[in-house]
């Protein structure tokens, strides 16, 4: 599969050193979530990135991506949550219950048209600011399972799988992502033994896959969850956070250790590093 997404005009001749690097991709957006930050550049989302957010049943990816919404609101961004797994009502009790003071843009948009649309609508609006007074846009779809396409029909006239219509659908939101540098958050499901469960074609398509976890200690029976980095195309990977859900949503360790897994116990930070992943489940 090849999507189509902008790249130089290159010769027989080209030097790969000669390729102008567009600026957009030169500096990280930080998004006001410094783990998040951490984890994906190390200061921040580059342009144009489009990440899978996946999760074990309960462990708070949607409750992750909530509260990123309001700090990229924070930030001065403008941030699009399209759910189609939870009413707005539902949404609005979150943000209630986590105590959020900034908010953001609430849609239930499924239809991978409509939300390149609704983004356009956002960036038609923002063109006619002053430039200094424009707003980055972030997308948040939640989730990747409820994805359709306006064209409800496979090659044959048979009617399309629920599954090949959000195939069809994150590469639509992908390219128009990639060619209009804005970052895009798909959360995706995991099924009980913590597999992926959609078409790995999906891993190849995004640039970074971020999975939450639920780590359960066989002793004592408590729960840990753990963010980590499973793919990065900008930075490194197996890199991860420990979490703790709270009634205010999940709270991130501040103890860290270096990537190559050196502690650092002196360093009580927020936006302390994050540990280097051993391993699998401990």
């Amino acid at each position: 599969m090849r999507l189509g997404i902008g790249q130089p005009e290159i010769s027989d001749s080209t030097n790969i050193l000669e390729i102008k690097i567009p600026k957009e991709m030169e500096k990280a957006i930080p998004t006001g979530h410094p783990h998040i930050d951490r984890l994906f550049a190390g200061d921040g989302v580059i342009a144009g990135t489009v990440s899978l957010v996946t999760g074990d049943p309960g462990a708070g990816k949607s409750t992750l991506m909530v509260d990123l919404a309001d700090r990229l609101t924070g930030k001065g961004f403008k941030a699009l949550y399209a759910s189609g797994e939870e009413s707005l009502y539902q949404i609005r009790r979150v943000t209630k219950r986590l105590g959020l003071k900034n908010g953001f843009i609430p849609s239930y948009n499924t239809e991978a048209e409509a939300i390149i649309e609704q983004c356009e609508r956002f960036r038609a609006a923002e063109e006619a600011k002053p430039k200094n007074k424009r707003a980055k846009i972030f997308v948040i779809v939640d989730s990747l399972q409820c994805i359709r396409v306006r064209r409800d029909e496979g090659q044959r006239g048979r009617p399309m799988s629920d599954e090949k219509q959000a195939l069809l659908g994150l590469e639509m939101l992908t390219e128009y992502a990639k060619n209009n540098w804005v970052p895009l958050f798909i959360v995706g499901h995991v099924n009980k033994k913590g597999e992926f469960a959609g078409k790995q074609t999906i891993k190849h398509i995004v640039d970074c896959h971020l999975h939450l976890s639920v780590d359960v200690d066989p002793d004592s029976g408590m729960e840990e969850r753990i963010l980590e980095m499973k793919k990065n195309r900008f930075g490194p990977t197996g890199c991860y956070y420990n979490a703790e859900m709270t009634a205010k949503g999940l709270v991130f360790q501040a103890s860290a250790a270096t990537f190559t897994g050196e502690e650092d116990d002196d360093d009580d930070s927020e936006d302390s590093a994050p540990k280097a992943r051993r391993g699998g489940k401990r």
